[in-house]
């Protein structure tokens, strides 16, 4: 055989391998599940404004002390209830400590409600300043609000 051929080959051989086995080694990730998101329970409660009157739009946050990843939240329905959930089709939140704070309503992000929505007092606003604290705990949880 040619000496020229033979490299030729042995090239083209290498070459082919390279490209074959990147191209394994790029796939080596398919069909693997991806994590399950942690176990969560169901929080729900009411907020009402000051003289006891149910609050009307916004939402209540809930920031996680283990991780911001659990961080959650649930809008204010016009009874004033609410239901917090973490992520995206899956109700509550996952179990532990959090600092709770209620965001006034925003046409924009809450839509449209009828009638005025409830002022929330400044110190509410902010999970740092609003004094509101709940650890959820492994079963079905309430945490109902009294905006002061």
């Amino acid at each position: 055989m040619n000496t020229k051929v033979w490299r030729r080959s042995w090239s083209l051989t290498c070459l082919c391998t390279l490209i074959l086995g990147t191209g394994l080694l790029g796939t080596g990730g398919c069909g693997q599940k991806l994590p399950v998101n942690p176990k969560t329970y169901l929080v729900r409660g009411k907020v009402t404004a000051p003289g006891g009157a149910p609050a009307r739009g916004g939402a209540v946050h809930f920031s996680s002390a283990k991780s911001e990843s659990y961080d959650g939240s649930g809008k204010i329905l016009p009874d004033g209830t609410y239901s917090a959930g973490t992520f995206p089709g899956q109700k509550g939140l996952v179990p532990g400590d959090y600092k709770v704070w209620v965001e006034p309503h925003n046409p924009g992000v809450h839509g449209q409600i009828e009638g005025a929505p409830t002022p929330v007092p400044d110190k509410y606003q902010k999970a740092e300043t609003s004094g509101l604290t709940f650890t959820v705990e492994a079963k079905e949880n309430t945490y109902d609000i009294e905006l002061k």
